[in-house]
């Protein structure tokens, strides 16, 4: 199956809340990107959704390190879920 097929495939499954997210994180409809562009914002998700877990797992530590903290940590992961 031809790449701009298997990426159109890709976001008709979406739910209508990632499909909103992925268009909105393409600047318009990710349907009408190419497919080098489609790979590229698809890599650059893929990499901040790495670096957000790596945050949370990073305060999840902290929380169990140090509970006099735990509420500003408590906020700030949530805040980080929300975002996921």
């Amino acid at each position: 199956m031809p790449e701009h097929v298997l990426l159109q495939h890709f976001h008709y499954g979406l739910s209508k809340e990632a499909a909103l997210f992925l268009d909105t994180s393409s600047g318009g409809s990710f349907s009408h990107k190419t497919v080098s562009e489609g790979k590229a914002i698809l890599d650059k998700i893929l990499e901040n959704t790495h670096t957000l877990a790596s945050m949370m797992n990073s305060l999840k530590n902290k929380l169990r390190q140090d509970p006099n903290q735990k509420r500003k940590h408590q906020q700030l992961l949530t805040v980080l879920n929300a975002h996921i």
